[in-house]
């Protein structure tokens, strides 16, 4: 669709005194951020989202679960619901507060450690969605370079460039090592016969990051031994430490603080019932 400001040329006019100077379209820096947005692998799907309470760009505020309404709900899945609000509430600030920290960068290196980030929870519960957005208003705010990287999708293109003639490990890996935040989804996602491999890759890549003080975002569905999400059915494992090791799991916990997050699976939510309008609680 062409822009009905500059009318696709990129560009417009502005009278200055005796002189008309050439100013660039709005529609320009759109299309420069959403460059951006594509090159640090954001998914499109969380690419319209702001933490910001209000968008001045056309972007929708997070709230997954917030103002989520669904009648007819047993007492407890109403129950999980209300566990699952107060979760993305809290990380909700938390994200915003880590937003203001990464600015700082915006102008110069990070002059101390900037803490990173790490979420918790059963799946469904909004834990990508929070940290891409968290990226995503970084790029519209001029961070860059910013990086979303999943994890099984990064053990699978390492993997494929050991056979490859068109791409190393290092070309995998030096833009997440050397991007200003990044993001790593779905942390242990995907269980390895060779854990050794993956504590050596994930090793190189934290340790990097951590030496040069630049912040991780992490998610991950499986919890620590001695979690509150741990116990009951879940007594038995398997944990964060099966999945990644205990050294890892120690650099990580230093790296980024534990913010753990409950409640119900919302995509299950909407798949069995369907939302209707009603008040926030």
């Amino acid at each position: 669709m062409t822009c009905p400001i500059c009318q696709g040329k990129g560009f417009t006019t502005s009278q200055k005194g005796m002189y008309e100077i050439v100013i660039a379209c709005s529609c320009q820096r759109k299309a420069k951020i959403q460059q951006q947005l594509d090159n640090s692998s954001i998914p499109r799907k969380y690419q319209r989202y702001t933490l910001s309470k209000k968008s001045e760009d056309g972007r929708t505020p997070f709230k997954e679960a917030e103002g989520f309404y669904v009648r007819g709900l047993s007492d407890e899945d109403a129950d999980a619901l209300r566990q699952c609000k107060m979760s993305q509430k809290k990380a909700l600030s938390l994200c915003r507060a880590r937003f203001t920290s990464y600015m700082t960068m915006l102008d110069q290196p990070p002059a101390s450690e900037l803490p990173g980030l790490m979420l918790s929870g059963t799946c469904g519960i909004g834990k990508t969605h929070l940290a891409a957005t968290l990226l995503t208003d970084l790029v519209w705010s001029g961070l860059t370079p910013v990086m979303f990287i999943e994890y099984t999708q990064l053990l699978r293109r390492l993997r494929y460039s050991y056979g490859s003639k068109d791409i190393t490990e290092e070309d995998i890996l030096e833009p997440l090592v050397k991007a200003k935040v990044l993001v790593l989804d779905d942390l242990g996602a995907q269980a390895s016969d060779n854990q050794t491999w993956v504590q050596d890759i994930l090793g190189y890549l934290l340790n990097e990051r951590y030496g040069a003080m630049l912040p991780t975002i992490i998610t991950t569905n499986f919890p620590d031994e001695d979690s509150e999400d741990a116990k009951g059915a879940r007594a038995s494992g398997p944990y964060l430490t099966d999945r990644i090791g205990t050294r890892l799991r120690s650099r990580i916990r230093e790296m980024c603080p534990l913010i753990t997050m409950h409640g119900l699976d919302l995509r299950q939510l909407i798949e069995t019932a369907k939302p209707q309008s009603g008040p926030k609680s």
